[in-house]
């Protein structure tokens, strides 16, 4: 089974990967403006959006704590209980 997320790469290799089409090019610029450095490819099969959102969000949750953060001060108004599935 092929893996659901590719290892993250940098942003400049979509740039040369689009390089045919300035409008995608344009788009790439602005991202790295935004000071967006990496990519990572979700494969697309219909839930490829909540994948990409679920795995971005337990990226930065990963990314907090690393620095220090507590889980309460990331999630400030806590885990969802059980009403909320």
């Amino acid at each position: 089974m092929a893996s659901e997320f590719a290892h993250s790469q940098p942003l400049s290799d979509m740039a040369s990967e689009f390089a045919h089409s300035q409008h995608h090019v344009r788009k790439i610029g602005e991202l790295s403006g935004m000071g967006l450095s990496e990519v990572r490819r979700v494969r697309g099969d219909g839930n490829c959006f909540y994948r990409a959102v679920g795995f971005a969000w337990l990226e930065a949750l990963a990314a907090l704590s690393a620095n220090g953060c507590r889980i309460e001060e990331a999630l400030p108004c806590g885990w969802p209980g059980e009403e909320g599935f």
